[in-house]
């Protein structure tokens, strides 16, 4: 959070001074800036960082002063000047003048000066101290020559004691390299014999390495995976086992359960053949009475029709007066059986139409059910093949899984021997790095993960040049000496190669290699040999086996060496071919005599010898590792084909699901058509009997429609004259027979009940428990599949026996190993007892030697003491510095016991001096010219305190001087500005003073004339002190004038007389060049402005905007 300000200034005439390093506007502007903040108060001049003092600095340059504050002169400051003390007014003439400026510098001056007593006192006590000091220095620079004197002397005899010691000394360590280099010639041979145990140690070990690395693989990796492919196996054949015991019983309880199954089938067969034919022979005599019942029926109807009729013509007949009434209530009757004779003949259309539609459902339901038999049988016979399918795809995968596991034994077998190797040539690099320097082992590092980084071929690096070559036994020393370090320098095709290696390396700056690129090897000059005949030597590159394509690089590094027998032939041989020659001891010269060789570490293994393990080693584990990819390539493909199987065995399983599904859906299906078949059958039944009933009744209406059209045709015979006497009779007959035949009929209805209810309960019984018992049974027979079983067995069987020879064969291969472990244990076991023995011989001649090195750390402890007394010597004979010619001879002839008694009498005498202040001399120097510059400081101090009084009467005389002045310029200002306001009046400034002193400025004036007495301020009225505050504040702002003036309401509390008075002395000021803003709501002081601004305050926020005279007037007016 943050708040700034900003004022803009015109500085056109180029009289405000910028501080250093602000640069001015094009326009001339020049804008300050102020931000504060919570942690920050920053100036900025033309929107470059300044301090406050450069603002200050620049401010002061145009007339702004910190000491005069009424430049701008805010409406209080007016009301507090008009009340203030004549005390107040002085302390404000004071800050006019700058008095405040000359009383700091007082104040400062006077510090000063009490600092500069002090000084010249703590000078003066000082200076005390040091005569005191120096007159006691003055004995101890006497003493002090006299010690001197003996201590030259002491030097001198102490010199020639230590010479002679040193020469004794000297004389001691001859003798003891004599002694010590006859020791090591006796050791010598000792020591050849010893590195010859070494190397057989060291080649025994390694024996023992390569053994302990078989174990390790054949214990880790071949023995451990024959066992767990043995319990793999064995896990395999339980579980063979076990299924083959589950399916045994299974195949047992299915033959037993078949049985079963079929004896409840043959049962079920001949329960439902017996039910059937009861159901038949039934099944007519239930046809059979149902015939003769529905004629009966037919009958019985016909006949209630007949007594119907006679009934009612009995009864209707009475009522009728006339033919004409009885042959139209019979013509009624006509058009009702009309009616419902259609009605019955559309019913039994419809009925035949329903019978015809049932037996097309009928025939389809049978087709439907014909169709599902056969779907079910094919989805049977499809079941079978998808179970043979997924018997040979399990069978593939089982196979395909063993290969895995072998892959995964081999895979397993190949780590352990690629960890091996990569022990083996982690150890090798060590061995390598141990005699090298770390740098160039950390770059030969480097370089391999540098090449596969920037994808480099292999075949662009050929590796190092030890790598390359291949030297027997007896020249390796030699070898290895004349290429040293050249030995791991690397070989690549071109110098293109190296350079993206080399700034990679360089990138990572870690290591150092030297790249040795094919390309740009040239072809040295042909070099001479002498004759291996005549010179019993041979070239050295002639030993070397190496591919030709290197051979420039080869002749490069030993072209010019050759190997002689002895350093005295090769000394020789080089001066004469201008070669170097090495002998088999690794000793060598060079063609300027220079020899190097000495005692070479045998121990150490040949560096060849391990650049050569290291590339056996690497090819191993490169070959390990493409053999291993070649594993895992091939075990990722069986992955493919195993998931490929296990997608179709999932395929497969689903597409027998989904056929097992359809035949049970087929089943489901089979059962509910059957069904709906009987339930049709009936539905038939039903129909039928019911078309029939309709076809009788259609036969009962149309004779009732003849007996009413033959009645019509009839005369007309009125009832009550007793001539139907006849249908009385008729009606008994009818009555009769209808009696007999209705008590046939329910003898014959309850016959046919007694069949319709054993015909249901036959039915119900075939449909609801023997046919859905029987379909059941024939499901269980068909699902009892002991053929797949049986078969499954043998397959299980066979496979039990391919395990059962897997094992054998594990076994035997344990066997197998069993044996080779034993016998690299025994060869283990052989090789210890040999590296034992070596090493109990090669304990003897470390005992041995180690007797040798007693004696030689005896002589070298003696050879250290002696040669550490001997850098004590030297060191005293320095400390005791240079002795004159003279003062060595003087003792040549003195035994050493007489100088050491001279010595001594020397120390004695010195003893007395043994307080004596060594540096008395230096310390009386010293304090001498510290004494000499204390008294140039004390004159200076001296010289500084007269300036400052001086300083002090000169500050006092220009205050009183610089008030004196000012005031007497404001007066003059007062007095004539007064005048201006009051044209008529009077004022004027009076200082007072108290003695020296002065006490106050006072104001006296008068309004009303020129002679009259002038009155004190207090006795004026508000507006009368307002204008003697004007008029002081303008006088104080002419001493001092400013740029510009800023007046907030000045005219706020002055009468009205007296704010154009003072208006127009404003307005005559600033035709002098000066600057006023002032702020009103009086239309005097905006009747002479040159520019009016207006501020307007809206929704909270205050703009500024230039106006003119006559709006501001009427604002001020309140128009």
């Amino acid at each position: 959070m943050s708040a700034s300000v900003e004022v803009i200034f015109d500085n056109n005439d180029e009289q405000m001074s910028l501080p250093t390093g602000v640069k001015p506007k094009p326009n001339n502007e020049v804008s300050i800036r102020r931000t504060i903040g919570l942690k920050k108060d920053d100036y900025q001049i033309n929107d470059r960082n300044i301090t406050r003092g450069d603002m200050i600095r620049m401010l002061e340059s145009v007339g702004f002063s910190m000491s005069n504050p009424y430049n701008i002169v805010p409406q209080g400051k007016i009301i507090a000047l008009t009340n203030a003390k004549d005390k107040e007014r002085l302390l404000l003439l004071e800050e006019v003048v700058g008095a405040k400026s000359f009383e700091n510098k007082l104040q400062a001056s006077l510090l000063k000066m009490d600092e500069t007593e002090q000084k010249r006192f703590q000078i003066n006590k000082e200076m005390k101290e040091l005569e005191n000091k120096l007159n006691e220095m003055e004995q101890e620079k006497i003493e002090l020559e006299k010690y001197n004197n003996l201590e030259k002397n002491k030097k001198v005899i102490q010199f020639n004691l230590y010479d002679r010691e040193l020469n004794d000394i000297i004389n001691q360590i001859e003798k003891l390299d004599i002694e010590y280099n006859s020791i090591l010639i006796s050791s010598e041979k000792y020591l050849q014999e010893l590195d010859k145990r070494e190397l057989i140690i060291e080649q025994l070990k390694m024996k023992l390495n390569h053994i302990e690395d078989e174990l390790k693989i054949k214990n880790q990796s071949e023995f451990e995976e024959l066992n767990n492919t043995k319990d793999a196996i064995s896990q395999k054949i339980t579980n063979y086992q076990i299924k083959i015991k589950e399916f045994e019983n299974k195949i047992k309880t299915n033959k037993s359960q078949l049985k079963i199954n079929n004896q409840n089938l043959k049962l079920l067969d001949e329960l439902i053949n017996e039910k059937q034919l009861e159901l038949n022979e039934i099944k007519p005599q239930y046809e059979e009475l149902n015939n003769v019942n529905q004629d009966l029926k037919f009958e019985i109807n016909k006949l209630k029709d007949q007594e119907k009729i006679l009934i009612i013509k009995n009864n209707k007949y009475s009522q009728f007066a006339n033919i004409e009434e009885r042959n139209e209530w019979i013509q009624e009757e006509i058009n009702n059986l009309n009616l419902n004779l259609t009605t019955l003949n559309n019913t039994c259309k419809g009925l035949e139409d329903e019978e015809m539609d049932l037996t097309r459902e009928f025939d389809e339901i049978n087709q439907k059910i014909q169709d599902l038999n056969t779907s079910i049988n094919e989805s049977t016979i499809t079941i079978d093949e998808i179970e043979h399918e997924i018997k040979d795809l399990n069978e593939m995968y089982t196979k395909e899984i063993d290969k895995r596991k072998e892959l995964w034994r081999e895979e397993n077998k190949l780590d352990t021997v690629l960890e091996t190797n990569l022990d083996s040539i982690n150890r090798i690099e060590r061995s390598i790095n141990e005699n090298i320097d770390y740098s160039l082992s950390q770059g030969i590092s480097n370089v391999k993960e540098i090449v596969n980084k920037l994808n480099i071929p292999e075949t662009s690096i050929y590796g190092t040049l030890g790598e390359l070559i291949k030297v027997s036994e007896k020249y390796k020393r030699c070898v290895e000496i004349i290429a040293g370090n050249s030995l791991f320098n690397i070989i690549v095709d071109t110098d293109e190669t190296a350079s993206q290696i080399m700034n990679e390396l360089i990138r990572m700056q870690n290591g150092r290699v030297t790249f040795i690129p094919l390309n740009r090897i040239e072809n040295g000059v042909n070099i001479n040999y002498p004759s291996n005949e005549e010179s019993n030597c041979t070239a050295l590159i002639k030993k070397i086996k190496y591919d030709k394509k290197f051979e420039k690089v080869i002749r490069n590094v030993f072209g010019k060496t050759i190997v002689v027998k002895d350093l005295q032939l090769g000394n020789r041989l080089c001066k004469e071919f201008k070669l170097q020659a090495i002998t088999l001891d690794g000793d060598r010269i060079d063609s300027k005599g220079v020899v190097s060789g000495g005692y070479f570490n045998i121990n150490r293994r040949s560096r060849l010898d391990n650049l050569k393990e290291l590339q056996r080693s690497r090819n191993v584990y490169k070959n390990t590792m493409k053999e291993l990819a070649q594993i895992k390539d091939e075990i990722s493909q069986i992955d493919d084909e195993i998931d490929k199987i296990n997608a179709e065995i999932r395929e497969v399983s689903g597409k027998r699901e989904r056929v097992m599904i359809k035949n049970e859906d087929g089943r489901l299906k089979l059962n509910q058509s059957k069904t709906q078949l009987y339930n049709l059958e009936e539905t038939m039944v039903n129909v039928k009997n019911k078309r029939e009933q309709m076809e009788k009744n259609v036969l009962l209406n149309e004779a009732k429609l003849k007996e009413y059209e033959l009645e019509m045709n009839k005369e007309f015979v009125n009832g009550n004259d007793g001539e139907l006497g006849d249908g009385d009779d008729e009606l008994r007959d009818i009555s009769l027979q209808l009696k007999s035949k209705e008590e046939k009929m329910l003898q014959q209805n309850e016959s046919l009940m007694a069949l319709q209810i054993q015909m249901d309960e036959l039915k119900a019984e075939l449909e609801s428990k023997l046919i859905r018992q029987r379909d059941e049974v024939e499901l269980k027979i068909l699902q009892c599949d002991n053929e797949g079983m049986e078969e499954e067995l043998k397959n299980l069987q066979y496979q039990e026996m391919d395990e059962t020879k897997a094992m054998e064969t594990i076994e035997n291969d344990i066997d197998k190993m069993y044996k080779d472990l034993k016998e690299l244990k025994e060869r283990k076991g052989k090789e210890n007892e040999v590296l034992n023995k070596a090493n109990s011989q090669q304990m003897l001649l470390v005992e041995t030697l180690e007797k040798y090195k007693q004696d030689v750390e005896k002589i070298m402890i003696k050879r250290s003491t002696l040669n550490k007394r001997k850098v004590e010597v030297e060191t005293q004979i320095r400390e005791v510095g240079l002795i004159s010619e003279d003062a060595l001879t003087k003792y040549t002839d003195i035994q050493s016991e007489e100088l050491v008694e001279q010595l001594n009498d020397c120390n004695d005498q010195m003893k007395e001096f043994s307080n004596v202040n060594k540096r008395a001399l230096e310390n009386f120097k010293k304090f001498h010219g510290k004494r000499e510059e204390l008294m140039g400081r004390s004159h200076e101090l001296e010289e500084s305190e007269e300036s400052i009084k001086e300083l002090i009467d000169n500050l006092k005389e220009q205050k009183v001087n610089a008030v004196e002045r000012t005031f007497n310029q404001v007066s003059e200002n007062f007095s004539d500005i007064f005048e201006q306001l009051v044209p008529r009046g009077t004022g004027e400034l009076v200082i007072g003073r108290q003695g020296q002193e002065y006490s106050g400025v006072s104001i006296q004036v008068s309004f009303n004339s020129k002679n009259d007495e002038q009155l004190q301020i207090e006795q004026l009225s508000g507006g009368q002190k307002t204008v003697c505050a004007i008029a002081l504040i303008l006088a104080i702002q002419q001493v001092d004038p400013a740029p510009f003036y800023l007046f907030d309401e000045i005219d706020a509390a002055l009468d009205k007389e007296y704010r154009k008075s003072v208006s127009q002395v404003i307005k005559r000021l600033s035709q002098n060049g000066t600057q006023f803003i002032l702020t009103t709501f009086r239309s005097d002081m905006i009747e002479i402005a040159d520019m009016i601004y207006m501020v307007k305050y809206h929704n909270k926020v205050s703009s500024v905007y230039e106006t003119n005279k006559t709006i501001a007037m009427n604002f001020v007016k309140g128009k």
